[in-house]
């Protein structure tokens, strides 16, 4: 199983594709209109317009259901939210864990880096970057599944995407 911590445009985005190449996933939301219409219509409309989210996707409010016995979780939060979350997560993460995130840029306080913010409030030390344009608005592409294709690092998105989507 995978947790995807951030149900915004991005991460809805990675947690349809990671489930459509068949892994299950928890898609953590702080919104619990957003989580019951993710598990009851499988939509996201407020994020992803149009997009069916994949079965396998299912969505939860309590960020220690999403992240227990996770293989792997996926930071797609906000960089102004980071920290927060960090913190919270570092309360139920597993040290074994391996954590990606999906966030651009510098806390604005600290001028820090989220993975180095990731370092100081978890006890993960298996942490990755997906990089990229990480706005799938901006890609001229058809289909939220084809944007992440196109720009996934491939360090990342060969055991998250499957060998047939990381090297689209």
């Amino acid at each position: 199983m995978i947790a995807v911590l951030g149900a915004g445009n991005w991460g809805t985005t990675l947690a349809d594709l990671i489930a459509s190449n068949g892994h299950a996933v928890r898609l953590w939301t702080r919104q619990p209109e957003q989580r019951e219409e993710i598990n009851a219509r499988h939509t996201n409309e407020g994020a992803v317009p149009g997009l069916r989210i994949a079965e396998g996707v299912s969505a939860t409010s309590e960020l220690g259901e999403a992240v227990r016995g996770a293989e792997l979780v996926v930071v797609v939060i906000p960089s102004q939210g980071f920290r927060e979350v960090s913190s919270a997560l570092g309360d139920v993460l597993a040290p074994e864990q391996v954590v990606l995130h999906a966030t651009k840029g510098l806390e604005r306080e600290s001028n820090v880096r989220m993975t180095e913010i990731l370092l100081q409030e978890t006890c993960a030390r298996q942490i990755g970057v997906i990089s990229g344009p990480t706005s799938p608005r901006r890609s001229p592409a058809r289909s939220p599944r084809e944007r992440w294709s196109r720009r996934a690092s491939l360090t990342s998105s060969s055991w998250v995407a499957g060998p047939s989507r990381a090297h689209g």
